[in-house]
């Protein structure tokens, strides 16, 4: 995330991700999947603009699209788009504002605009990101900034929630797992640029999972650890791998689809990022770029041209505002 100030307000830039790798090791008792997963933010962002109020209630305020490079998100008539974005107490945002206070005990409002641009139920980490913002947002405003009740209040929010706030050295790519909330941030990454595609039509998160079908035992996670520390595009692109692309491709047509265009258009290394329904391809040849362009626009896909991102520290980027 990225954290700026606008007179009295917070303005937080919360990421989206894509996973490069994402092994499904088996089911846990507690009903959750345990996994293994190699994530990384994308310069494509929501904006969470906190205020201080002067009254004890968190108002939250959905503002949507917020501008941007894509519209058709939003727009979608399958009820997956803005409509599918709780505008009230059930929005991850609110209930983040809410723990924070729950946790601490501060009774102090505020007002928190949401600025959408990231699709939900595209497996980008649109609503996770959203959270652990407004969670430091939260936490800065009132100045009870801790990073290990951080860290605990977005575990309790949601598996990848914790993967946004990086560290204390930096917000950067990670290597998480048990549900997704236990996360390793890595300090040598590669430049990598990605096209990731949105289809019309998204996918729920739970009902991906229910159309798994057994769990791999295969762990080959070394080959995109040794890709990526070499800065090594093409053995990265090798090593990229989703247990859940299959599940979700028999629930979504789309899937099978973005990845056809990807590969029509000469994308060589892509797959589904998250639990879909969004897919990108790593791309390092204009003509590529300009092929797939082509071909998604006559396909009802939006198309996102974005690098891998990074940014300083919370503590860091607190201290300058």
């Amino acid at each position: 995330m990225k954290i700026e100030t606008d007179a009295q307000a917070l303005v937080i830039h919360a990421p989206a991700k894509v996973n490069l790798y994402l092994r499904v090791c088996g089911k846990r008792p507690d009903g959750y999947h345990e996994i293994e997963t190699l994530m990384c933010p994308i310069a494509w962002t929501d904006t969470v603009r906190i205020a201080p109020a002067p009254h004890s209630r968190i108002d939250f305020h959905l503002v949507s699209p917020a501008p941007g490079p894509s519209d058709n998100p939003f727009n979608r008539g399958d009820g997956t788009g803005v409509k599918s974005v709780p505008r009230g107490a059930d929005n991850l945002v609110v209930r983040a504002a809410e723990l924070v206070r729950e946790l601490t005990g501060v009774t102090q409002g505020c007002e928190i605009h949401l600025h959408k641009r990231i699709p939900p139920m595209a497996g980008l980490g649109g609503g996770s990101s959203d959270a652990a913002a407004t969670v430091v947002g939260c936490m800065a405003l009132w100045n009870i900034w801790d990073r290990s009740l951080a860290t605990e209040i977005c575990t309790r929010l949601g598996s990848d929630v914790p993967f946004f706030l990086g560290d204390r050295h930096h917000i950067s790519w990670a290597w998480a797992t048990g549900r997704g909330e236990k996360v390793d941030v890595l300090h040598s990454v590669p430049r990598l640029h990605f096209n990731v595609t949105i289809p019309p039509l998204g996918c729920a998160t739970a009902e991906v999972y229910a159309a798994l079908q057994g769990t791999s035992s295969s762990d080959d996670a070394g080959k995109i650890f040794d890709a990526c520390e070499n800065g090594q595009y093409h053995k990265i692109g090798a090593a990229l791998r989703n247990d859940l692309q299959f599940a979700a491709s028999k629930i979504n047509p789309w899937i099978r689809r973005q990845l056809d265009l990807l590969k029509q258009s000469g994308v060589r290394y892509c797959q589904m990022t998250g639990s879909g329904s969004s897919c990108f391809g790593l791309i390092d040849d204009d003509q590529q770029r300009v092929r797939l362009r082509e071909l998604a626009a006559q396909h009802e896909l939006d198309i996102l041209d974005v690098p891998a991102w990074q940014a300083d520290s919370v503590e860091k980027q607190l201290q300058r505002v």
